[in-house]
């Protein structure tokens, strides 16, 4: 099932929503990219205001600052004229529905030393020269094969140890902290007709959906597409 994906010389973005028959709790998810147009963080920000609750992520740590990197410098190429979700993504009027939904910055440190002290310091070299790349040689149709590869699928290429164990920092990790929000929240407010949303990075969304079918038994009863910019 896609939540990212090229229609054309766009790309966009797949909204889900999700009910479970008797409930009145219902689920939107929103794949998030960390790159697009002002327009696209204005269409998600209102959405996102239509809702009751929103379930956020967000590290605080500089080495997620390092991650995120890239993003952040491509967001000052003239040629692109793209704006990072950071400092695009406008929360301030619904800042009271916000709930932290993510891992902690000490947590996150934890499972970074835990990785080769080869391996962190050969990142720390390759996300600079990543950043330079995109911003200098990228255009939009590249920046969106880009994403589609790096952000849209459900799982990292386990080609090491290391990768293994960033990965599951990154993602499993996340999303077992993510899913308690969601557990709790339906345990206590199923039977209430609010709509809570989830606007978490692409790469989650499968593994949130899954849970969301599988586990609680809610199904997809809506799809929309937002554009997050063209080419």
């Amino acid at each position: 099932m896609a939540y990212v994906e090229k229609n054309g010389k766009a790309l966009q973005i797949v909204i889900h929503h999700l009910k479970k028959s008797g409930d009145g709790l219902e689920f939107v998810l929103f794949p998030m990219i960390h790159l697009g147009t002002q327009e696209f963080y204005d269409e998600v920000s209102q959405r996102l205001d239509a809702c009751d609750l929103v379930l956020v992520e967000g590290i605080k740590s500089k080495r997620v600052s390092l991650m995120t990197l890239p993003y952040r410098l491509a967001a000052k190429s003239v040629r692109l004229n793209l704006v990072s979700q950071h400092r695009a993504l406008k929360t301030s009027s619904f800042k009271h529905k916000l709930v932290a939904s993510d891992l902690e910055g000490h947590s996150f440190a934890e499972g970074w030393s835990n990785l080769r002290l080869r391996w962190r310091i050969e990142f720390h070299v390759i996300e600079p020269l990543l950043a330079l790349y995109l911003f200098f040689f990228v255009n939009r149709e590249k920046l969106a094969n880009y994403i589609l590869l790096k952000d849209s699928s459900a799982e990292d290429e386990r080609r090491d140890e290391d990768l293994e164990n960033f990965a599951r920092l990154l993602g499993g990790d996340r999303n077992q902290i993510l899913i308690q929000h969601i557990k709790q929240l339906y345990n206590t407010r199923k039977n209430e007709d609010i709509k809570i949303a989830i606007p978490y990075g692409a790469k989650h969304m499968s593994r949130i959906l899954k849970f969301l079918i599988n586990r609680l038994g809610y199904r997809v009863i809506q799809r929309e597409w937002v554009i997050v910019f063209d080419f």
